[in-house]
């Protein structure tokens, strides 16, 4: 097999850390084995979370509906486009993102190959219309409150609970039962986004529980809803026009949890922790930044000040003449 005598030498020279694992026997001529060469290495991989190698593998499944029968010469001239194209007819226009994130699949399967010696082009970028812009507005916590009074139903208003008070994702809270449920902490179980995690519980995530258990007793922590984060973010939709502020998602909350971490001083390594990212991951793309921060900022520094506390005065007369 081409690439597993390719990745034989390297491992031999030391440019890898382990043999990387394909499936398949023979040389690879089609778009269709370069995936599923790299789909088998994602699937030995020990570190890979569930949720991710499901996000990988079902990026890959669609690339191989679209692409797949395209020879891999086609990587380097006209597959992304045609990826593009025919995904984005497939869906009616909407999902650009997803088309953008199974795209960067696409690299990183053809990196994946090229580690392993085989002469496959990199994919050309290509430029995808954005769908509608995704709600990123983060909340104020007064905001919150006051949506709180115009949901719909108690397990709208204990989901909302939860979300703000432990910094969780929708899918986090949709994989819990009653026995993740500890009397300080909430275990998010393994197949989940980002893994298995311990969030202690706070009071506002113990409101959400105590809700829950007064008006849903029974086996299930959650209602009989079929999909959970739909109904919630029609939900807030509707509460945030009658409480007369700007709409926020479920997904701001987890925003909105970061941003009250940092402010308080958590440590970053702490507040990562608890929302299962990196320190990285989450400062890039969690944390917000307001004008009040950022004046506050200004005076701690006190830029443009000499150390004595003194303004520097300058002579603006040219050349030291009178005008």
């Amino acid at each position: 097999m081409q690439a597993e005598r390719a990745a034989a030498a390297l491992l031999a020279d030391g440019m890898l850390d382990e043999a990387p694992r394909t499936t398949l026997g023979g040389e690879i001529r089609t778009v269709q084995q370069v995936l599923e060469a790299y789909g088998g290495s994602q699937q030995a991989r020990a570190d890979l979370q569930p949720a991710s190698l499901l996000a990988t593998m079902g990026a890959l499944t669609r690339l191989a509906q679209h692409i797949g029968e395209l020879p891999v010469g086609a990587i380097g001239r006209t597959a992304s486009a045609t990826y593009r194209d025919r995904y984005l007819t497939s869906t009616g226009g909407t999902g650009s993102s997803t088309a953008a994130l199974d795209l960067q699949k696409l690299r990183a399967a053809v990196s994946y190959l090229q580690q392993c010696g085989l002469q496959i082009p990199s994919p050309v970028r290509v430029k995808i219309k954005s769908s509608p812009t995704y709600n990123r507005h983060t909340p104020p916590a007064a905001d919150v409150a006051a949506v709180l009074p115009h949901l719909l139903t108690p397990w709208h208003v204990a989901a909302v609970c939860l979300l703000w008070g432990t910094g969780a994702r929708i899918g986090d809270l949709q994989a819990l039962s009653w026995a993740d449920i500890g009397q300080d902490a909430i275990i998010i179980p393994q197949d989940t986004k980002t893994g298995r995690r311990v969030v202690p519980l706070t009071p506002r995530a113990r409101q959400g529980l105590n809700i829950l258990r007064e008006h849903y007793p029974g086996g299930d922590i959650w209602p009989p809803v079929r999909r959970l984060g739909a109904s919630l973010i029609k939900a807030l939709k509707r509460a945030c026009r009658l409480a007369g502020v700007p709409h926020f998602t479920p997904h701001s909350l987890r925003r909105l949890a970061v941003d009250e971490m940092r402010r308080a001083g958590v440590p970053l390594e702490v507040a990562a922790a608890i929302t299962g990212h990196s320190a990285a991951t989450m400062m890039r793309h969690y944390r917000t930044v307001n004008p009040l921060e950022l004046q506050q900022a200004l005076e701690r520094t006190r830029l443009g000040e000499v150390p004595r506390g003194e303004l520097v005065t300058l002579d603006l007369k040219r050349g030291g003449g009178e005008n």
